[in-house]
């Protein structure tokens, strides 16, 4: 019973935890030591937000963060030569800002690889099969469990965009498809009627 409740878990934080994106404007009490970053209130919580990040090879530590206020301080290297323009990388990839405003994001290989995954249709009938499209050429594993965090189906992947999913074996209800790759782990979830 503890196994199924850690896997419904694990899959529910996966499913729930939306891809992170860099914050749009830098706020006016902004310094070379004390960037202060607006982020949208409603669509992400503070706890969202990395308590270390890196700005031109300099790390900050956040400081505080509320409502759309969000505050980071120099905890080592040099100071910011201009506190509008700089490249800044929370974890997930590079938000570059000039005259304080978000010009560009580099996103990282795994964010790449989750937002061209395409799982259709979704909701499936039994006797159809799914796809599964990745967008680029994948190799590894993937893996298909029911809610209560059984294994029902595993397939092989290699070097493939795209694969069929036989769904005819499968009961009414929803699934977790995992894809294991060398790069990283990937959920989806699909429903069966």
């Amino acid at each position: 019973m503890k196994k199924i409740i850690s896997f419904v878990i694990v899959m529910m934080t996966f499913f729930y935890a939306s891809a992170q994106t860099c914050p749009g404007t830098l706020a006016n009490q902004t310094t070379t030591t004390d960037p202060f970053f607006k982020i949208d209130q409603g669509t992400t919580d503070c706890v969202d937000w990395p308590m270390t990040i890196t700005i031109d090879g300099s790390v900050f530590q956040q400081t505080s963060c509320s409502g759309a206020n969000l505050q980071y301080t120099l905890i080592s290297g040099p100071a910011l030569m201009n506190p509008d323009s700089f490249v800044a990388n929370f974890g997930f990839g590079d938000c570059t800002y000039v005259n304080g405003t978000l010009t560009g994001q580099t996103l990282s290989v795994e964010e790449i690889l989750e937002k061209s995954v395409k799982l259709y249709p979704n909701p499936v009938k039994k006797s159809v099969n799914a796809s599964i499209s990745f967008g680029q050429n994948v190799s590894g594993e993937l893996a298909i469990f029911d809610v209560n965090g059984m294994l029902v189906q595993k397939l092989s992947v290699q070097s493939e965009n795209s694969l069929e999913i036989d769904t005819s074996a499968l009961k009414s209800g929803i699934y977790f498809i995992q894809l294991i790759t060398k790069e990283q782990r990937l959920y989806k979830k699909l429903a069966v009627i």
